[in-house]
């Protein structure tokens, strides 16, 4: 009787600390997909010499995965422009039924 508690007790334990790992790969792996898709949109706009067309085209396609993106030119030095782009996504945390909002920020040059 005594090795059947130990054993569920063990077992219990097992589950419990795998559906926190899972918790934790899934909520990483969604900022790491909010992370690279920054870095694109990043060198879209760089690669586009600041496009409106890419632009526009990088916020809808921000919109159809749930985030929100904001692009605004910062500022022009010698006819060099710098766009500052602001990357706003949601974080769900299935297990706990929560959505926490990321953000990611930085500059096109």
């Amino acid at each position: 009787m005594k090795n059947i508690f130990s054993v569920s007790i063990g077992l219990l334990c097992i589950v419990i600390l795998t559906l926190f790992s899972g918790t934790f790969i899934d909520v990483n792996l969604q900022i790491q997909n909010a992370r690279e898709y920054h870095s694109a949109v990043l060198q879209q706009i760089q690669s586009s010499n600041y496009n409106d067309y890419v632009i526009s085209c990088c916020i809808d396609s921000a919109q159809e995965l749930g985030y929100d993106i904001v692009i605004e030119e910062s500022a022009t030095y010698d006819d060099i422009s710098d766009y500052f782009v602001s990357l706003s996504y949601p974080i769900r945390v299935l297990m706990f039924d929560q959505v926490i909002e990321g953000k990611i920020e930085g500059y096109a040059r």
